[in-house]
């Protein structure tokens, strides 16, 4: 036998393996299951901890956030966050207080990941602050935490891990569950 005729049964071998491979893949692909994925409260809150303290100028005052608790309220598809916040003027004026949030969760397939998404203060309270300016200090204080905390990549998917690699889908649900984030990506 010529070598010709078996370099040709060697491609044409070759050739059947990657079109079953991809034919596999593809439909492996097409088939894909959900992924359910857990995230508990001490691991969302070593993420958040890690963000933390933030110091900024806010309004010719330089404002502190700090001490973040993550608080998961069952039934909810958003994670509550509760902080300090420290306003020092100019002087030796200094207010303390407290700050109430929450963020959803949004996944990019593109990138694999879960991330903090569209923070929204719920309450925010400093003693000595004056009323006139309240409302401007929560919209400046809510971009300012968006902007810190909003790309924050909470989770990303393991390539390596096969369903992992194959869920690379929509957000089908996020609900707080027996003190967890339950999240379920799928098509």
């Amino acid at each position: 036998m010529s070598l010709r005729p078996r370099i040709r049964q060697v491609f044409i071998r070759i050739a059947v393996l990657v079109i079953a491979g991809a034919a596999v893949f593809g439909t492996l692909r097409w088939l894909r299951p959900d992924l359910n994925l857990t995230l508990t409260r001490d691991e969302l809150q070593n993420l958040v901890d890690s963000k933390f303290p933030i110091e900024q100028e806010l309004l010719g005052e330089k404002v502190t956030f700090n001490r973040p608790q993550v608080e998961l309220h069952e039934g909810s598809d958003r994670i509550g966050v509760r902080m300090d916040v420290r306003l020092k003027s100019w002087g030796p004026r200094i207010a303390w207080g407290h700050l109430e949030g929450d963020w959803k969760l949004r996944y990019d397939p593109n990138q694999g990941a879960v991330f903090f998404d569209s923070f929204a203060i719920q309450a925010l309270d400093i003693n000595g602050l004056d009323p006139r300016i309240h409302e401007t200090v929560t919209e400046v204080a809510q971009a300012l935490l968006r902007a810190y905390l909003d790309e924050a990549p909470v989770l990303r998917l393991n390539d390596h891990d096969l369903r992992q690699a194959f869920a690379h889908g929509a957000v089908k649900s996020l609900q707080v569950r027996g003190g967890k984030v339950e999240i379920v990506l799928g098509r």
